[in-house]
Order: C-alpha cells, then structure tokens, then sequence
C-alpha cells in the first residue's frame, strides 16, 4: 500500500524502516503540511502517518482525503483522541510496537479502500440518476411537442435505443437537442 509519512527532522529513516516492517511497500515523505495536502489531495496514497503529532494536521488531512490518516500521540495527549477519532484520524498511544502499527495500517487500509469502494458506487448511482433525468426530460418533450403518451414515449425510447444500439442517455440527448431548447 501506498503510504505518505510526514516528518520533520531527523527520525525519518528510524520510521521509514518501521513502516516497511510494519508492511508499508510505497513510502513518501512530506516535510510539511502544504506537501502533505497536495500529495493526499492526488488520491494515490491509502496511508498517512504524522511522525510529528500534528493534531490539527491530522484533523485536515483526513477531512481532505480517503487515506487512512495515523498519529502516534504521547500518553499525557490522550485527552486529543476522542475529538481526533471523531474527525477520522486513528489515534496510536506511544511507544509503538511493530505488532500495534502493523494492526492500525491494515485497519486504516482498509477504511480507505471501504470509502474507495463507497465512492465508486456513489459516482455510478450519480450517472444512473442523471441518465434517469435525461430520460424523462425526453419523454416529456416527446409527449408536449409529439402529443405521445407516456407509455409510448418510454417504449420510442427505449425501441431507438435497441434499434440504433445506443445508451437511452443518448437516445434522450438527440431527443432533448431536436425538441427541448
């Protein structure tokens, strides 16, 4: 998986190897917040895991995107992880063993690619609905300027598309663009 792990300063090699043994293939590094947006912004990464704490970075970064947003917090910051889990962020009590962040990156992986699959189904039903609209656009028009009926405006509908071999969406658009202005 493809992990994007924010650090400053001198402990990123110490966590790039923790990730990879934790089971991170992909690694990236981001110095800063702005870096971090604007890779997690792209889509391509399923984890990111702040080395530095940052609770109101955590807090936007899982607001801004699907990745499985990781921060390992102190033990004297634990009051935080109520408020950051209701944000999205899965909270990690420090120290960290390999078992514990192995544990949390398959869970987070797994939020990101459950809100992956989520979003896919949300755009399909999107075009079924605006296929929907389409069509019944169309079959208005058919019925005020070609006085059909329902009924015989669904079946010329859906007859052209069989007969020409086409989507009804289409069907529905050369309709809208001859008769509805």
């Amino acid at each position: 998986m493809k992990t994007l792990l924010v650090v400053r300063g001198a402990e990123e090699e110490k966590l790039v190897r923790a990730l990879v043994e934790a089971g991170a293939v992909e690694i990236s590094c981001a110095h800063d917040g702005q870096t971090a947006r604007e890779a997690l912004s792209s889509g391509q990464y399923a984890l990111a895991f702040l080395a530095d704490g940052s609770a109101e970075l955590a807090k936007e970064l899982a607001a801004c995107s699907r990745a499985g947003v990781l921060l390992p917090l102190a033990p004297e910051r634990m009051d935080e992880a109520e408020e950051l889990t209701r944000a999205g962020v899965f909270v990690l009590a420090r120290p960290l063993t390999r078992a514990a962040l192995s544990t949390a990156m398959r869970c987070a992986a797994a939020l990101y690619y459950r809100l992956n699959g989520a979003a896919a189904e949300n755009e399909r039903l999107r075009d079924k609905l605006n296929e929907t609209r389409m069509v019944s656009r169309a079959k208005l028009a058919l019925i005020r300027y070609l006085n059909m009926s329902e009924p015989q405006a669904h079946r010329y509908i859906e007859k052209q598309a069989m007969d020409r071999r086409v989507s009804r969406l289409e069907v529905a658009m050369s309709i809208l663009a001859n008769y509805d202005t």
